[in-house]
């Protein structure tokens, strides 16, 4: 469609515009032996997705799968007892970014 330069074209501001706070925190104990814990912080209410993939970028595990959170600070837990040894990536996915932590598990 064609527009219209006489009109107002103002920014939209829709819900995936606006700036969110989303932090992914370092998960501990980073080695770990069979049970890692981590933290992530949101600063509005939200749908999440945390997931665990390995270096093939293969899913593995999910922690949390389209969950709704409200704002704040939200703890998780990962048993890898039945996983093999090596390096996965934490994946926290929302509807605005994605933030990634590099874990090894070592047993």
């Amino acid at each position: 469609p064609d527009i219209n330069l006489g009109q107002n074209l103002g920014i939209r501001k829709d819900k995936k515009s606006r700036k969110r706070n989303l932090k992914l925190n370092n998960p501990y104990p980073n080695p770990f032996n069979s049970t890692i814990m981590g933290d992530f912080f949101i600063d509005n209410s939200m749908i999440i997705n945390l997931s665990i993939y390995n270096l093939k970028g293969e899913l593995v595990d999910k922690i949390f799968s389209g969950e709704m959170f409200d704002s704040g600070i939200h703890h998780y837990l990962w048993n890898a007892e039945k996983m093999p040894n090596g390096v996965y990536i934490v994946r926290l996915e929302t509807d605005y970014e994605i933030k990634n932590k590099k874990i090894i598990l070592l047993k």
